[in-house]
């Protein structure tokens, strides 16, 4: 009985409770909702029924709550605010106010770049907002996640995105080799195709078994292949495999030059037959007209954007990165 009686209660009908209870008085409420004094009167008479209590009772010349009225009284004041929350659009996003967690999938290539950044821009910006990285990998699946609401976002280089999900632009970036310092060719101007597919090369570990990156997929167009002599599954490892062996490996520039700064690696332009490396933002439509995912969305194009502009002089500044010494790897001061 008890789900029957909610049901017969509508916003509006609820909304003019409160009002009643607040106000005591049947011609200032009807005057604060736009009603008529009799349009209330017939309201009230409703929810005396439902509520089977008076909830009104005069007073000599004042209308006051009855027990029950006033033990409802702030229950009412909260229902109203849950309801307006549901059927009302949301507000100004606070980001200083906001508490949720954000979970975001990202390729091994952009975490390692946007990652430190965007913890930074949270802790100085949306204190109360948690974050937790998912990575990419082949057994995953990231659209169904998406879906689910188990990611709100997914950082990625596809070429193809499915299309049930939206997609922004996040960066476009021309494609280098990186290598270490004492590297046969380290010092070209250019790597020739015909050198690069002699020579041995690094590759993250795919995610999945069929796509072959931006590099493979272009030197198939062309019916060729390069040697991939050791893949690993995590983008940090990289420098550090690049400088204990004769590996190369092939990434946007934004990449190379971060990793060129921080230890004796040498960036060399890749065969011109490369076309420019594309990194994209993925959401749901459950996400779309969220305030804080357009929030988030725009940090992470911002970030982005900062990556492609800034100068090699002022990226340690806006990076936030510590950089060494390419001779005595010892820590360099900040400018």
């Amino acid at each position: 009985m008890a789900g029957n009686k909610a049901a017969r209660v509508d916003r509006h009908l609820l909304m003019t409770l409160q009002t009643l209870l607040t106000e005591k008085s049947i011609s200032r409420t009807a005057e604060l909702l736009g009603q008529s004094p009799p349009a209330v009167s017939l309201a009230l008479r409703r929810l005396r029924e439902l509520l089977k209590d008076p909830l009104l009772v005069r007073s000599g010349a004042k209308m006051v709550l009855t027990e029950r009225g006033e033990r409802i009284l702030q229950l009412v004041i909260e229902a109203v605010e849950s309801v307006n929350r549901v059927f009302l659009a949301d507000g100004p996003f606070d980001p200083l106010t906001a508490t949720f967690t954000l979970n975001v999938g990202a390729a091994n290539s952009m975490a390692a770049l946007l990652v430190p950044p965007l913890v930074e821009r949270l802790r100085r910006e949306a204190p109360n907002v948690n974050l937790v990285v998912r990575a990419i990998d082949p057994l995953f699946d990231y659209q169904k996640a998406l879906e689910d609401g188990a990611l709100d976002l997914v950082i990625g280089d596809w070429p193809n995105p499915p299309e049930a999900l939206h997609m922004s632009p996040l960066l476009e970036d021309e494609l280098c080799c990186i290598l270490r310092t004492g590297h046969p060719e380290a010092n070209s101007a250019g790597i020739s195709l015909e050198t690069y597919l002699q020579l041995n090369h690094l590759s993250p570990t795919p995610t999945s078994p069929t796509y072959l990156g931006p590099i493979g997929t272009r030197l198939a167009e062309l019916g060729l292949k390069r040697r991939i002599a050791v893949t690993i599954p995590e983008y940090n490892m990289i420098p550090l495999i690049l400088l204990r062996s004769d590996l190369v490996f092939t990434t946007a520039r934004c990449f190379c030059e971060s990793w060129a700064k921080i230890a004796p690696l040498t960036v060399v332009p890749a065969p011109e037959i490369f076309q420019t490396i594309r990194f994209c933002l993925l959401w749901h439509n459950r996400a779309h007209m969220s305030t804080h995912g357009q929030w988030i969305r725009s940090i992470l194009q911002s970030l982005a954007d900062d990556l492609i502009n800034t100068k090699p002089e002022d990226a340690r500044k806006s990076r936030g990165i510590i950089y060494f010494d390419k001779d005595s790897l010892s820590p360099l001061p900040v400018s």
